[in-house]
């Protein structure tokens, strides 16, 4: 799933179908349903299922 690109569009497609919220699909091998609601000032809260694909520690030395 691509939240990001969800973001940009999901705002657009709630004004443009004139809808408080819009539910996506994303047609590919990891991907799924998503409920996008725009919050206004460009924000927008994501949902959905999720699934763990990766579990990892970063070191960042200074």
């Amino acid at each position: 799933m691509c939240g990001s690109a969800h973001c940009q569009i999901a705002d657009f497609w709630a004004k443009e179908l004139g809808k408080e919220e819009i539910y996506a699909y994303q047609a590919s091998k990891r991907g799924g349903y998503l409920r996008c609601r725009p919050l206004g000032n460009g924000r927008i809260a994501i949902s959905g299922d999720a699934t763990l694909v990766s579990i990892a520690q970063l070191q960042i030395k200074f």
